[in-house]
């Protein structure tokens, strides 16, 4: 199944990465021409703030077709996810049933190391399809705003009218540099408290539960994996899957979980497996690692967690 990734073509991605970093550059010098507003002539300001629209303008506009590209790409690396999910699950209850039938005696001996050789082999390459998948797909969202954003059509491009004045200080439609769908820039530092972590959506009283999906052949009941959900401003949620892989986050390019906010330090935290379950470590950040409201060095995660990293949120489901 690796072949498959090796058939989706990520030149849009390289080309919007480095559009995204010029984006970027002017998103900085855009904040700080706000901080210096009154230092100089309101003239020289809205000629300096008309040349950054400009020059924002046209990275959208060669962004788009780009844009249009990758997404395209991206719907292929959905349908291989979906698929290397249920190998990894089918691999994963296979390998626990053959220990289960070893423990009540019906396979012993050569034929249950055999067997079991053949199970861990296989499950082991859909872990590694399942981690190339994944990092794939990071680098897909990495380019875009969040992963709705990179599932989204292209919006129609903004006309100004003819004669119109330019658009308003902090007006300008800059991305901001963040993995996820914005969020409010975060209020905790260093001696400061934390804002309180938002609770999962409750399920509404009375309200059915989900469908299970129907067995076919010889499956079992799917069984829900480990995962972050990011929760995001507009009440949706995007998962990370955990699993025998270290998680890292922070602002810096090559993490799992990429956050481009300065309140994140490029290297901010990590989810590893341990022995008792999943643990959350802060990896000396500048603000701080967020469970439940207090601030942690490490902790084990249990099921319902909130942890906060800057101003985003993710809550922790052990499956």
């Amino acid at each position: 199944m690796i072949e498959e990734l090796q058939q989706i073509d990520t030149s849009a991605i390289e080309e919007l990465r480095k559009i995204k970093q010029d984006e970027e550059v002017l998103h900085d010098w855009l904040s700080k021409m706000e901080a210096k507003k009154g230092k100089v002539a309101d003239a020289v300001f809205a000629r300096v703030l008309r040349d950054y629209e400009g020059r924002n303008a046209a990275l959208e506009e060669k962004a788009r077709p780009l844009k249009d590209r990758a997404r395209g790409e991206y719907a292929k690396l959905r349908t291989c996810i979906e698929r290397f999910a249920k190998a990894l699950e089918a691999a994963t209850l296979d390998k626990e049933e053959l220990e289960f039938r070893h423990e009540i005696g019906e396979f012993q001996g050569q034929e249950f190391e055999e067997r079991l050789k053949a199970s861990e082999l296989r499950l082991t390459q859909c872990q590694a399809e399942r981690t190339e998948a994944d990092e794939l797909k990071q680098r897909f969202i990495g380019v875009f705003h969040s992963e709705e954003d990179l599932a989204l059509p292209p919006a129609a491009p903004a006309v100004r009218k003819p004669g119109a004045p330019p658009a308003a200080a902090g007006s300008v439609a800059v991305p901001s540099p963040l993995s996820a769908p914005p969020t409010a820039e975060p209020t905790g530092r260093i001696g400061e408290e934390a804002p309180p972590p938002v609770a999962p959506p409750a399920t509404p009283k009375g309200a059915p539960p989900a469908p299970s999906p129907p067995p076919s052949g010889d499956a079992t009941i799917m069984i829900e994996k480990p995962h972050l959900s990011a929760q995001m401003d507009d009440g949706s949620a995007v998962d990370y899957p955990l699993d025998l892989q270290v998680m890292s986050i922070g602002r810096a390019p090559d993490n799992r979980v990429r956050i481009q906010k300065d309140a994140v330090s490029r290297k901010h935290a990590e989810v590893v497996l341990g022995s008792k379950g999943y643990l959350i470590r802060d990896l000396k950040s500048e603000n701080g690692t967020f469970v439940n409201g207090k601030r942690v060095t490490e902790r084990l995660l249990v099921d319902g967690d909130a942890i906060q990293i800057g101003s985003q949120k993710f809550i922790f489901h052990e499956g």
